[in-house]
């Protein structure tokens, strides 16, 4: 008895100096600034790896490992009512330019052994001109290419070069840009007839903003055509 009163005192102390709702307060959603955004990626030998969080890397570094297929989903953002979805593609050995797909669907292929080369993702929704998508991926021989952003293309063009890891972040617009963790600044490299180092560029592919989904990928999708994927794993 003399316990549960002590115990009942301490509660009415807590309450007296405001601290009554402690529990409560730890059980409260935690406040975010920038968005969420996950993903995973299917990997040659390995699978479906488990789904990461923003900035986190999805693939694998030193083992020669080809990307082959990716999903990709917004999973919170600063303001819930904000409605803010995500479109992306890829381009595939020996198939090209993939249709889009959307909000966690599969984008490359599964069990087929081809290696994705370049990707492109955007934001969709009533909010998306809220926020900034931006992604940086690790290409075989060339290592990690700068960020691209909104649409633009990552990878490379023309070298048959296989994607081996992606980070993607999902940011308010007021928020300053990723920094690289490479030394390359252009999310993009393509090939050029006669150049040995070939040609980098930002990301855009022909036309104003870079953007491939609303209309026709003049640029990028003739040099792809034009100079093939190769046929190296």
């Amino acid at each position: 008895m003399k316990r549960l009163q002590k115990t009942i005192g301490l509660v009415s102390v807590l309450m007296a100096l405001g601290l009554g709702n402690v529990a409560l307060a730890a059980d409260a959603p935690i406040v975010i600034k920038s968005g969420n955004i996950e993903y995973r990626t299917q990997v040659q030998n390995e699978g479906w790896q488990a789904w990461m969080g923003e900035d986190e890397q999805s693939g694998t570094s030193g083992k020669g490992l080809r990307l082959e297929g990716i999903e990709i989903k917004v999973t919170g953002l600063p303001d819930k009512t904000d409605q803010v979805g995500v479109t992306y593609r890829t381009h595939v050995e020996n198939i090209g330019w993939q249709e889009k797909v959307v909000d966690g669907q599969t984008s490359g292929t599964v069990g087929l052994g081809l290696r994705l080369e370049a990707i492109q993702i955007a934001l969709t929704g009533e909010d998306a001109d809220k926020y900034d998508v931006y992604y940086q991926v690790h290409a075989q021989n060339i290592g990690t290419l700068g960020w691209a952003k909104n649409g633009e293309a990552a990878g490379t063009a023309g070298y048959g070069y296989r994607l081996e890891a992606i980070r993607i972040q999902l940011k308010l617009k007021s928020e300053a840009a990723p920094v690289n963790y490479g030394s390359q600044t252009n999310p993009f490299k393509e090939y050029v007839p006669g150049s040995e180092s070939g040609s980098t560029g930002n990301g855009k592919t022909g036309g104003g903003d870079g953007l491939l989904f609303g209309g026709t990928p003049a640029k990028l999708s003739d040099d792809w055509a034009e100079y093939g994927t190769g046929i190296s794993n």
